[in-house]
């Protein structure tokens, strides 16, 4: 039961690490369109600056707007970055809390669980 319980215990916690690296490249990507789609319409209101004065003076052959190639980004290239973020203490104090947390005991470590893991 209690290695049931630290198995749990484990899972969780390598779920949240997860999940929060997850949001954060998630976030990331996010920003990434975000300031791609604000450097298009940037591009496409100059184009139509553009396109205004020039009409007086052309009479034709008007060129359609091409933005430039913009490159897809990789997720593992994200991940990378995040990984790159997380600094030497960072992955020092998470080792040594864990380290401490495999030398509570059970009924002390069961208490710092959140109440819907044990359910």
């Amino acid at each position: 039961a209690e290695q049931e319980v630290v198995e749990k215990v484990r899972k969780f916690k390598q779920t949240s690490q997860l999940e929060e690296r997850r949001r954060e490249m998630m976030d990331k990507h996010l920003n990434y369109i975000i300031a791609q789609t604000e450097q298009f319409s940037s591009w496409l209101a100059q184009g139509m600056e553009g396109k205004k004065s020039a009409a007086s003076t052309r009479e034709s052959g008007d060129t359609e707007f091409t933005p430039p190639a913009v490159e897809s980004m990789d997720v593992e290239e994200t991940i990378a970055e995040a990984e790159k973020d997380v600094g030497e203490e960072e992955v020092q104090e998470e080792l040594e809390g864990l380290q401490k947390e495999s030398e509570m005991d059970l009924e002390e470590l069961m208490k710092t669980l959140p109440p819907q893991i044990l359910e």
